[in-house]
């Protein structure tokens, strides 16, 4: 018997639908050998200020954040002429790298690119901010730090922006500073194995910061990962990761500065990549390349679902749709008269949102006063009192979305024709 590794082909005529948006979890993702499609998605204008979606050609693959994350369609994909497709079974991710390696980098590569848009697009349009990220920002960091009285944390920050600015404006301020905090505290180093690329933190130790430069990626051995990001001058929590996650590629994989701090939470032992061994560990550990995979694809599929909640405007649908993300997350079963209560006040909904928190109780009064199926328990925290009954109100106003796009797709190939 024959061990050679082989996957399926499909091929579809011009004018069919490969995957629609919103349908159920794929088990496939496609690499094109040859022909054309479409891919369009909700949040195109919100992304790329256009509606007339992306032209996809030999090579190029889709579907894959939907089927590694296991959620349902993020793309509606159009064929535009013959196509022949392969189809990568979820289980055969692994089967991919050992055949073709440089395909596997190919898509980890795009998917951070991917998620660096989608997360500076979130930013500007939640936080009404955005800074690119520059290693000069490294001074405002520990400064804040400084403030705050964290001083291991701002003596990280000082000695990075002291390495990576010399000649920067603020150099004297940052060592006079530097020389003002406990030696003991200033100098606080990891524990690190080379032989076994390993390295040991202490809680609330830093392990990188925003706006530095990085070429190692981390996988969490023991311990918790804190994820924050600075935004208008104030340190916002991303994620709390855990044993088994990893975190840092994406900075391995673009050549570009962090962007977010990670920092321990309690005793915290990571295995670590450096980037000139990052390509030769997707061959010959898949299963490590494989869960990072899934990891960025469910941090894809997450922005991608606030990004969709912001395409559908009004505020009634943006407010069910929003606890229907939290129910996706938590992958919660939808059960008829099945009630959960969320670990969500109305403070963390409006901030989810990006609401003023005027507005954002004013918007989220009438639901409430309309609907008796979302409630408020006494300590504070969201209730939904019928699964199924959110997701049918869900569906109605995403039905809406998705006819507006379907009419879109259908003007936009009549434009092409002409």
């Amino acid at each position: 018997m024959s061990n050679e590794i082989t996957f399926k082909i499909a091929k579809y005529k011009p004018g069919t639908y490969v995957m629609i948006e919103g349908d159920k979890i794929p088990e496939e993702f496609y690499i094109i050998q040859s022909g054309r499609v479409q891919v369009f998605e909700t949040i195109d204008p919100i992304i790329r200020g256009t509606k007339e979606g992306t032209t996809l050609t030999k090579g190029d693959f889709f579907g894959v954040v939907s089927c590694m994350s296991r959620r349902n369609n993020m793309e509606t994909v159009l064929v535009l002429e013959e196509t022949s497709l392969l189809a990568i079974h979820r289980t055969q991710f692994g089967d991919l790298i050992q055949k073709s390696a440089p395909i596997a980098v190919k898509i980890l590569r795009f998917f951070s690119q991917k998620l660096r848009e989608y997360d500076t697009t979130l930013t500007k349009l939640t936080f009404k901010s955005h800074t690119e990220e520059d290693p000069y920002q490294l001074f405002n960091i520990a400064e804040y730090y400084y403030s705050k009285n964290m001083f291991e944390q701002a003596a990280y920050a000082y000695k990075k922006y002291i390495e990576y600015c010399p000649e920067g404006g603020y150099v004297s301020v940052a060592r006079m500073k530097l020389a003002s905090i406990d030696p003991i505290i200033a100098m606080a180093e990891p524990e690190i194995d080379t032989s076994r690329s390993i390295e040991k933190y202490h809680d609330n130790q830093v392990i990188f910061c925003e706006h530095e430069y990085g070429d190692k990626a981390y996988v969490i051995l023991k311990g918790n990962v804190r994820i924050t990001k600075f935004v208008n001058g104030n340190e916002v929590l991303l994620a709390v990761l855990k044993e088994g996650d990893i975190f840092g590629e994406m900075s391995i994989l673009e050549n570009k500065p962090r962007s977010a701090t990670a920092t321990a939470v309690g005793e915290t032992e990571l295995l670590f990549v450096k980037r000139e061994n990052f390509d030769t560990m997707v061959h010959t550990k898949p299963e490590i390349a494989t869960r990072l995979i899934e990891l960025l694809s469910d941090r894809i599929w997450g922005i991608y679902r606030q990004l969709a909640n912001i395409a559908l405007k009004e505020p009634n649908a943006r407010i069910y749709d929003a606890l229907m993300i939290q129910i996706e997350k938590n992958r919660i079963p939808i059960k008829p008269k099945e009630s959960f209560k969320l670990n969500f006040s109305v403070e963390d909904l409006i901030k989810f949102l990006g609401y003023n928190l005027e507005e954002g109780k004013k918007y989220l009064k009438n639901v409430l006063d309309n609907d008796k199926n979302i409630t408020i328990s006494n300590d504070g925290k969201i209730v939904i009192n019928d699964l199924e009954k959110l997701l049918k109100d869900v569906t109605f106003y995403k039905k809406k979305l998705l006819m507006e796009l379907k009419i879109q797709i259908s003007r936009s190939q009549q434009n092409k024709n002409l």
